[in-house]
């Protein structure tokens, strides 16, 4: 279980640092893979499991023009853009700055309202686009960018890879290592890595500039080794980096460290990761850093909008409430004094409620988006029935299989809210709901008519509703809530042909890990 005492910068750095190790885990299988096609597949399917965005398009820019090199199924249905003539201004810089972009101006996709570009560094880029700007963040562009560098790296050595021997009697393949074409890779790289990486000792000294960029500011390769952070950076900067790498070295483990680099009349934010590391019977340390000055501003300004954006969202909602309410009472007096209402009086009831349930999802969006989580243990059968009495109608059952979990209470309640709504209006009102535990999380199903596969990775998009009933709301806060907790969702077959809603990636308080 999670501590209680967890403060929010250092909960999202750990977050942070988590999907930095989970990328980098799954990348290993982009390195596996035999051809670029293979590459561009591994990586869209890392998009999809690490960041849980399925819309993805991988594209190459040439001559003024991006093509597709792959697209997901998703990005096809609901883009379909294998073309962009003339090229978006946004490949273009994300191109020359070697860094990743979002826009959310002028967007080429139809019904989009927001894409993010990361460039691989082998001239193609990830291009995922949003309906919604608000679900775009900067931890998604952070690691999207490193999925990004990931894929380039495979691409390059794909590209340089010989071709596979025909026969067993052949010889076997030299060795990656040993291949003429390492080194075209490494210098294609060097050139294009978005990082740099230095080696140190522990005074601060450069013994190598490792990978990145030919020059470090005005200094080449040549010039920097030898010399000292000292002499690079101001001296509160290299007094950072200094701690930093003794940390590393003392404690015999990676230490963070955040410092300004002034160059060219300007400041930039640079953040890196420091390596403890034996040479030769010295003890050294690598330090891998990467510019995030337009991260940093991007973040205040996402910072700014969000709070602009919740102010908005509240006041639209809380002055929508007394006129509904207003509606609401009159038209159950009007219905009340009748004896046999009109059909139309119950369509208003309809479209008053529809209001009503869009409202509540908006401000659970707004809540989950801009809410530090206050993680505790929760009994999940208490809280679904809980639930269960406020959506449920008199015919439908709910099955509860005793179970803890670690969460965010409130968010869980809208979690199973908007599940059971969703069964009840796509089920019936008679419908079997069960809730209970998995190996690694819960899962939420009914024994309604489902969802079609085609149509199950469209379930979570703003807006989807597979009928006439539905805000196209509720599901996306139910993924909001799962990404706030850093779970997984996946819309799956129940027991009884209907639709299963399953996490994974949930804790469990110490007491209770069996499933």
């Amino acid at each position: 279980m999670r501590p209680d005492h967890d403060h929010p910068d250092e909960r999202a750095e750990t977050t942070l640092q988590a999907g930095h190790a989970a990328i980098h885990d799954a990348g290993r299988a982009l390195f596996d893979a035999e051809t670029a096609q293979v590459v561009r597949e591994r990586a869209a399917r890392l998009v999809a499991d690490t960041l849980s965005h399925r819309p993805v398009g991988i594209y190459r820019l040439a001559d003024g023009v991006a093509e597709t090199t792959h697209r997901t199924p998703a990005f096809t249905e609901l883009y379909d853009a294998s073309r962009l003539d003339p090229a978006p201004g946004t490949l273009r810089t994300a191109a020359e700055m070697g860094l990743p972009r979002t826009e959310t101006g002028e967007v080429p996709f139809a019904d989009a309202a927001a894409y993010c570009v990361a460039p691989t560094g082998s001239g193609e880029f990830l291009v995922c686009p949003f309906s919604t700007a608000s679900c775009l963040g900067d931890r998604f562009q952070t690691h999207l960018n490193e999925v990004a560098s990931l894929a380039g790296t495979a691409l390059l050595r794909a590209d340089a890879a010989p071709p596979t021997p025909v026969s067993d009697s052949e010889a076997t393949p030299t060795p990656v290592s040993d291949r003429p074409a390492r080194a075209a890779v490494l210098d294609a790289l060097d050139r294009s890595f978005p990082d740099y990486a230095f080696l140190h000792d522990r005074e601060g000294r450069y013994v190598d500039l490792l990978l990145g960029r030919r020059n470090v500011g005005e200094r080449s390769r040549d010039q920097l080794v030898g010399s000292t952070v000292y002499e690079t950076l101001t001296t509160d900067a290299a007094d950072r980096v200094v701690t930093a790498i003794r940390t590393a070295i003392d404690d015999w483990e990676t230490a963070s460290v955040e410092y300004p680099v002034e160059t060219g009349g300007q400041t930039r934010r640079y953040e890196g990761m420091v390596s403890p590391v034996e040479l030769a019977g010295d003890d050294r340390a690598v330090l891998v850093a990467r510019d995030v000055t337009e991260l940093r501003r991007r973040r205040a300004q996402l910072q700014q909008r969000n709070e602009r954006l919740e102010a908005f969202t509240s006041i639209v909602c809380h002055d929508l409430k007394n006129p509904l309410n207003t509606a609401q009472g009159y038209l159950g007096l009007a219905t009340a004094e009748l004896d046999d209402p009109p059909e139309q009086l119950s369509a208003v009831e309809r479209a008053l409620n529809r209001v009503e349930e869009i409202s509540q999802g908006v401000l659970a969006l707004a809540h989950h988006e801009q809410t530090e989580l206050d993680l505790d243990s929760v009994d999940a059968e208490r809280v679904a029935t809980d639930c269960w009495t406020v959506t449920t109608t008199a015919d439908a059952e709910l099955v509860v299989e005793p179970f803890e979990l670690c969460a965010d209470e409130r968010s869980l309640r809208h979690v199973f809210e908007n599940l059971f709504g969703n069964s009840l209006t796509h089920a019936g009102p008679e419908t079997t709901v069960r809730v209970g535990p998995t190996a690694d999380g819960f899962y939420v199903a009914d024994d309604g008519p489902g969802v079609d596969p085609e149509r199950r990775e469209l379930v979570f998009e703003t807006g989807a509703s597979f009928g006439d009933a539905g805000s196209g709301i509720g599901l996306v806060v139910v993924e909001t809530v799962a990404d706030a907790h850093d779970w997984t969702v996946d819309l799956t077959e129940s027991w009884a042909g209907g639709a299963r809603f399953e996490f994974a990636g949930v804790e469990r308080p110490e007491t209770d890990r069996n499933p």
